[in-house]
């Protein structure tokens, strides 16, 4: 588990910091009462002049003058007390934070003394006093909701996580930044309520305040609780007085009771909680498992599956609900469906397209632009709606009436300004070792400006970026089985030709999908297969498909990792600038294609090629490398990939891998695609689209994998651990099979990279496939033509290390040339 926590604060690497006075009016709860009763309570509460427990005093208080600071003084008095011993935590630690806890408890008595009919929320709980039930929590105290159901100080009930230290010196301010950043994290992705979440550390007096959103996560400047008392008593009042809503809640979501097979006593991760879903004014009952502890999901769309059913329906249909976060300027999936669905409505399919020639081998001398349809006239315009995953509806969730918006409605229109200061969190926030260890000050960041060369890469983190608007969107559709979990050959082929005569009628209406995987592509329970997840679709003409990256990495075009063009036109003048085609799409297609031959048995290989078993073996082992080189699993393009769609000769050598009836019916239709996607992208074809009779081969090359047979492996979860496990003792990165990566959005378009701004590639001009790391695509120099790479001795040991974007140096494991397919 710490090896998850520092994996997530070094991806972070640093937090904005913003001034205590805008966090406490735009990132805490509001107050509940004026600014009278503000005062009459911190009177009442000071009067005695006794002074807040003082780690540095061993827990004990002393007299101080009475004074309430004003707010121009804060950021003045928000400094650390004066150095001096720092007794034991085992025995001050505990006084401490009990004594915080009745001072708590004092406000909520005071205020409810002064105003009266005020609700109390929360109370603040040493987790000392009981065990905690959250399974994962090291913090020391947090405000639970009073009131809660089941067990009192489980994660369910938790609105606030205060973490205590007793010492300041570099190490622990980092190690109680840590915990409480992963406890904000999990929490958000475990709890399918929460919108944000809301945290505190208390490090000796000094106290910051955190604020964890789909979109940032954000700190407050230090103050010490002895001398600014009445922040402290501010913070109480605003936590323990909230609505729901001010602490994080969704109200258009209900935690619903354990099931009966659950007892207290059950490990929380071993809990399937169950809620009531509002969509557009409909309820539903549904579930999600434990959250996928994945750093790189803390922070943006951040979708969210339910497995659903419609409360009070007496029916048996399976749905799915979608929950996630888009930008606010971009238009939700539910809007794109129904544009999509009245295009192909209105689309005159009968006369702009063509029906299919009598002989495949007609589409050479075919001379007309209008597409040849592979349904041609068996459909009409209703029914071709059924190639997609049929949205039922779809609507923005509002809180109090309003859109829940990350900036205009969590944090109440508060923006973040391009220059800012930055708060280390990472394995950067240290400098030096041992007794020369020092604490990294704050740096200041301008996002218009290039990052000051004495910033390191691990300190800059994922903050160093605009802070967008996110809008919260959720959708109800159809259950299907993923592609990915298809065990049947002939099914998944089935699956994909459907699926491909969606992405057809999609260019046909001038639309592109620009995210076409497995886990896009979905089976129904009648044999259907529908294409889903049209969040990315745009119109070909949209100004936004050009210059992005976008989709998911292993079934990702050449030319969109790029982002540029694969044989770039001799003279640039002219020639339009790069962008998003339909050709990307069909790619896409070429890819998973590949990516399903290559899923077969491995028991099935060494039966079928008749090779001797010790032969047999290192095939099975060869055709396991091939594909974890040719499908990364992240944005970088292996010199396997790129060669594979660029030579017939290295296609061919992948190809002999497969059982040989797999490679009879399928290898003659793969390398046509390729040949026809090699042809397409040459400088002169640019401009153009697809041949009008591509999607006819299509058609065709699905058709032939539905009569292989045979089935496919879906890897399982605890070998793909073991195939990730790095060499050394670290513990292994959190589970991704291959396939299942994390898809790339507009978020992840302008990732930092090398230092040339390209992610390292190889180069794929007419010379062949060449290794790039920096962008330049010249050919290689004299000494390097014809030195070749030597292969490790052994094919089960990992690869040699691999350069990788500063995003991907960060937590990502890499696959080992042994990886389970």
């Amino acid at each position: 588990m710490h090896t998850y926590r520092a994996a997530l604060a070094n991806d972070i690497g640093s937090v904005p910091q913003i001034s205590l006075d805008d966090f406490l009016e735009y990132f805490l709860p509001s107050l509940k009462i004026d600014l009278e009763e503000l005062e009459a309570v911190t009177d009442r509460l000071t009067i005695e002049q006794q002074r807040l427990p003082d780690a540095n005093n061993n827990g004990n208080s002393q007299d101080t003058e009475s004074c309430t600071p004003d707010k121009s003084d804060r950021q003045d008095n928000a400094r650390r007390p004066s150095q001096c011993d720092v007794p034991d935590p085992g025995t001050n630690l505990e006084s401490v934070i009990a004594q915080l806890g009745s001072i708590c408890d004092d406000v909520i008595a005071s205020c409810q003394e002064t105003h009266a009919g005020l609700s109390l929320t929360t109370r603040l709980i040493h987790n000392g006093e009981q065990q905690s039930n959250h399974g994962i929590s090291g913090l020391n105290g947090s405000h639970y909701l009073v009131n809660a159901t089941g067990h009192e100080k489980e994660l369910f009930n938790c609105v606030c996580y205060v973490q205590y230290a007793l010492n300041d010196d570099p190490k622990s301010i980092a190690e109680a930044d840590q915990n409480l950043i992963w406890e904000l994290y999990y929490t958000i992705q475990r709890d399918a309520r929460r919108r944000f979440t809301l945290g505190m550390t208390v490090i000796n007096s000094i106290v910051r305040l955190w604020h964890f959103s789909r979109e940032v996560l954000v700190v407050s400047e230090g103050f010490d609780f002895n001398e600014d008392r009445s922040i402290l008593i501010d913070v109480y009042i605003r936590l323990c007085f909230a609505t729901m809503p001010d602490l994080g809640f969704d109200s258009m979501v209900t935690l619903l009771p354990l099931c009966a097979e659950h007892t207290a006593d059950t490990p929380q991760e071993g809990k399937e909680r169950r809620y009531r879903i509002s969509v557009d004014g409909v309820n539903y009952i549904g579930a999600t498992g434990v959250a996928h502890q994945h750093p790189a999901r803390a922070f943006g769309k951040c979708t969210r599956v339910f497995t659903a059913y419609k409360e009070d329906d007496s029916s048996d249909d399976a749905l799915i609900i979608k929950d996630c976060w888009l930008y606010a300027d971009w238009r939700t999936e539910y809007e794109i469906y129904k544009d999509i669905e009245a295009a192909i409505l209105a689309y005159d399919w009968a006369n702009e397209c063509h029906p299919p020639p009598e002989n495949m081998r007609d589409l050479k001398t075919y001379k007309s632009t209008r597409k040849v349809d592979p349904r041609y006239g068996t459909l009409t315009p209703e029914q071709r709606m059924r190639f997609f995953s049929p949205i039922l509806s779809g609507a923005k969730v509002t809180v109090d009436g309003q859109e829940d918006n990350t900036q205009d409605t969590i944090a109440r229109g508060y923006q973040l300004s391009d220059e800012r200061n930055m708060y280390p969190v990472g394995s950067g926030a240290i400098e030096g070792d041992g007794e020369d260890a020092r604490r990294r000050p704050l740096w200041h960041a301008d996002i218009k400006q290039n990052v000051d060369l004495w910033v390191p890469k691990e300190v800059i983190g994922c903050f160093f970026r605009p802070i967008n608007s996110r809008t919260h969107h959720r959708l109800v559709m159809h259950k299907g089985q993923s592609m990915y979990d298809i065990a049947v050959a002939k099914e998944a082929f089935s699956t994909m030709t459907d699926a491909s005569y969606a992405v057809f009628m999609l260019h046909c209406i001038q639309w592109l999908h620009r995210d076409i995987s497995p886990d896009n592509i979905f089976r129904m329970p009648d044999g259907r297969g529908v294409l889903a997840d049209l969040e990315f679709a745009q119109p070909a003409s949209d100004p936004r498909t050009c210059d992005c990256r976008v989709g998911t990495p292993s079934y990702m075009a050449l030319e969109v990792s790029m982002r540029k063009y694969m044989f770039p036109p001799s003279s640039p003048q002219g020639s339009p600038p790069w962008r998003y085609r339909d050709k990307h799409d069909l790619e896409s297609l070429w890819w998973l294609s590949v990516w399903l031959l290559f899923r077969h048995i491995v028991e099935k290989v060494a039966h079928e090629t008749h090779d001797p078993p010790k032969k047999a073996d290192t095939t099975v082992k060869q055709t396991e490398r091939d594909c974890a080189r040719m499908f990364p699993g992240r944005v970088t393009m292996s010199k396997e990939r790129a060669q594979a769609l660029i030579t017939e000769d290295a296609l061919e050598t992948h190809l002999r891998l497969l059982p040989p009836a797999w490679k009879k019916k399928m290898g003659p239709k793969i390398s046509r695609i390729r040949r026809m996607l090699l042809k397409g992208y040459a400088p002169a074809k640019i401009s153009k689209q697809c041949h009008p009779g591509v999607w006819l081969i299509v058609h065709d090359m699905c058709a032939a994998g539905q009569a292989i047979r045979g089935s496919l492996l879906r890897p399982h979860r605890v070998k793909v651990a073991q195939a990730r496990a790095p060499a050394d003792n670290v513990s292994p990165a959190p589970l991704t099979p291959i396939g299942e990566a994390p898809r790339l959005t507009a978020d992840e378009q302008a990732v930092p990279t090398t230092g040339s701004g390209e992610v390292p590639m190889y180069d794929v001009g007419a010379a062949g496939a060449v290794e790039n790391h920096g962008g330049d695509t010249s050919s290689p120099s004299p000494e390097r033509r014809g030195r070749k790479r030597k292969a490790p001795e052994d094919p089960a040991e990992p690869r040699a290390k691999v350069k990788r974007t500063r995003k991907e140096e960060r937590f990502e494991v890499y696959y080992p040339s042994n990886s389970v397919l």
